[in-house]
């Protein structure tokens, strides 16, 4: 009996070619442990994040939807309200319709960032 001991290596596999056909591996990534960006206004309202935007379409149309309607009933240019719908939804403790009902605080970053580029989106008129 041969017991072997050894460390595994993460490195993915080579493709192999047989027959005019070539075999992939495929290998998930570990998840991203770099820290997270935040981009601050000078009101300290978090105003963009180096994470990756993450919704459904459903959902990102209703974050757009509802940051719009709020914008909306604003005067002058909807890209001037950005930050303070921005700091309308963040300062909420129970969460907006623009937050799927969710406190910012409860949102990972990915989340987070799609309520930013929706609002953006909903500044240049592009939900609809």
């Amino acid at each position: 009996m041969v017991t072997l001991a050894g460390c595994s290596s993460q490195k993915a596999a080579e493709p192999t070619k047989s027959s005019g056909t070539v075999a992939t591996t495929t290998v998930e990534a570990p998840a991203s442990t770099a820290p997270v960006e935040i981009g601050l206004s000078p009101g300290g309202v978090t105003t963009s994040l180096s994470a990756p935007a993450s919704s459904t379409e459903e959902e990102y149309y209703q974050a757009c939807h509802w940051a719009r309607v709020w914008m909306s009933e604003r005067p002058g240019d909807p890209h001037a309200q950005i930050e303070p719908y921005l700091a309308m939804i963040q300062a909420s403790a129970a969460g907006e319709k623009g937050s799927w009902g969710k406190p910012w605080a409860q949102l990972p970053p990915e989340r987070q960032a799609a309520i930013i580029v929706a609002a953006t989106a909903a500044a240049d008129g592009g939900c609809d």
